[in-house]
């Protein structure tokens, strides 16, 4: 059958139509679900973001309490030894005998080990009684007692810490003068150096002695910890 030219035209446009919906459904609707699913995405990468620039936030909070801890544990550190092979500790010590004019007549240093140590404490004596407390209106006399306590007392609830020790055990021989000269300056060593034993054999330090070299000497021994504790390596926060 022969169609019309306005037949024709009405299935033109029907089939544009047709076209026009088939495109929809084949282009645009998945167009229309991926661009849901990106903005999903993009919801998900922002909110990442937004923890991110959190975190970069509180770097230089954090990069300020890291160094303040830091600082901190270089204070503790400074009251302590410097880590020694145990040839430079003699070489440490040998150097205190001659500057006092003490003879070492043996030397040994034991390797290095962990020693445990506690943290020492003053505990003030603090007395009370009844008509002080009644005195005590304010408070006052309570708060003191409590400040000269508080020391005391935090220290008292630290564990004990292990750090590195070397012992040396010194046999020398003497003057009296000298010797104390020695333990003087051992004594005001800036680092954790104790002398923990000293005996002298001759308290006489040659009284009676016969000989001319042996007058006003005397041979003795002493022992020595040396407490190492490594400070922290500094942290590089930039």
């Amino acid at each position: 059958m022969k169609m019309s030219y306005r037949d024709r035209m009405i299935a033109l446009i029907v089939v544009v139509v047709a076209l026009i919906l088939a495109g929809i459904f084949v282009i645009v609707k998945p167009v229309t679900t991926k661009i849901s699913t990106n903005k999903s995405t993009l919801q998900t990468v922002q909110a990442e973001e937004d923890r991110i620039n959190g975190i970069i936030e509180q770097v230089p909070v954090l990069g300020e309490t890291i160094e303040s801890e830091y600082n901190e544990s270089k204070t503790y550190a400074e009251g302590f030894a410097e880590s020694r092979v145990t040839y430079e500790v003699d070489q440490f010590i040998q150097e205190y005998f001659n500057n006092n004019q003490v003879e070492i007549l043996s030397l040994s240093t034991a390797e290095s080990s962990s020693e445990v140590i506690d943290f020492y404490s003053y505990t003030p004596n603090v007395v009370t009684y009844p008509l002080l407390e009644a005195a005590d209106i304010n408070g006052d006399i309570a708060a003191d007692t409590a400040e000269k306590l508080k020391t005391s007392t935090v220290f008292s609830t630290l564990e004990a810490q292990e750090v590195e020790m070397y012992s040396s055990t010194i046999s020398f021989n003497g003057k009296k003068d000298d010797i104390l000269a020695l333990l003087d300056s051992i004594r005001d060593i800036d680092e954790n150096v104790i002398i923990t034993d000293v005996s002298i054999d001759d308290f006489t330090f040659g009284s009676e002695a016969t000989e001319n070299n042996e007058k006003d000497y005397s041979t003795g021994s002493m022992s020595i910890n040396f407490y190492v504790l490594e400070p922290l390596s500094e942290p590089v926060l930039g």
